[in-house]
């Protein structure tokens, strides 16, 4: 296959020529690629030598003047870093407002494995140059520069590490900040189902349905089922018993209750999302009576409420 690398500051653009779509994935760590890679750089570039070590059997062929083509995607990575800033604003006028939190949201995943694969990566460098016990290995990666007693190793690789890792803890504060706006920007937008479902669920759901009003569309069965569509296929052409439960299994309440009862959890939770997304996407009426009635069906299940009482996230 034939990709397009677009380097860009830390980041790398990856397009894929014969579909044109495009991933972002950080320069210093890119994903695995096979067959030929058209880099819109010269071959002299500085990011030329990253890629060579990232790429050692790939079939280069260097761009040097397609400037106006980097100058495009410039801007593009410009939107992509800006996800609820300068991005919210251009993309209303042609996306339903939960579909640019989608967008922001699935920005901030990606970005979280990323910058665990960079953890992972300075962790390796340290463990190298000044071995390390499992215990510490969990406490901050600036603390544990501290365990480099060689002065030789503490001027060498200190102030590169220390750089390193405090660009990191940046980017993970931002990406922090930028979760926590998807989760509140959420609960505006349904409310009562951010209620029910969580924040965190909801969104999650929502990058499976698409929209409010998608969401609300599905009966219960498929809310229940989102997120297991690999396994469901795969059982039913298996002929083995198919999945109980796919996202919704990440609610609290179905993760409080024994093996036995989450299943039962789980339907009646994916029915009180859909009368809640079906309030939140068209009624927009007594949000107290959709509680109240979540209440009397999870008490006919003999199922607890006191989460309905306080803000999940």
């Amino acid at each position: 296959m034939a990709f397009t690398l677009i380097p860009l500051a830390d980041e790398l653009i990856i397009l894929t020529d014969e579909t044109g779509e495009y991933k972002f994935s950080s320069l210093h760590h890119p994903p695995r690629l096979e067959g030929t890679l058209r880099i819109l750089l010269p071959p002299t570039a500085p990011e030329a030598a990253i890629l060579r070590k990232a790429y050692p059997h790939a079939v280069f062929q260097w761009d040097a003047h397609a400037r106006a083509e980097r100058k495009a995607y410039a801007s593009l990575i410009n939107l992509h870093d800006k996800a609820l800033e300068d991005g919210i604003q251009r993309l209303k006028e042609s996306f339903t407002p939960e579909a640019v939190l989608v967008h922001a949201w699935q920005y901030a995943e990606q970005r979280k494995k990323h910058q665990h694969e960079a953890r992972q990566a300075l962790l390796t460098i340290l463990q190298d140059i000044a071995p390390l016990s499992t215990a510490e290995h969990g406490e901050k990666i600036l603390h544990q520069l501290d365990k480099l007693q060689d002065p030789t190793l503490r001027e060498e690789y200190l102030p590169l590490v220390q750089r390193e890792a405090a660009r990191l803890e940046e980017e993970e504060r931002e990406t922090r900040e930028l979760e926590e706006e998807v989760l509140q920007q959420v609960q505006k937008i349904a409310p009562v189902t951010s209620r029910i479902a969580t924040p965190r669920l909801l969104i999650r759901l929502l990058t499976r349905a698409g929209t409010l009003q998608q969401l609300a569309r599905m009966h219960a069965g498929k809310i229940q089922l989102l997120g297991s569509e690999k396994a469901l296929f795969t059982a039913l052409r298996k002929g083995k018993p198919t999945p109980k439960y796919g996202l919704i299994y990440q609610h609290p309440l179905v993760q409080r209750l024994p093996k036995a009862e989450k299943a039962r959890a789980a339907r009646v939770l994916a029915e009180l999302i859909s009368i809640a997304a079906r309030h939140d996407a068209y009624t927009r009426g007594d949000a107290d009576e959709i509680i109240r009635l979540a209440e009397r069906k999870l008490k006919a299940k003999n199922l607890p409420t006191d989460w309905l009482q306080g803000e999940n996230a």
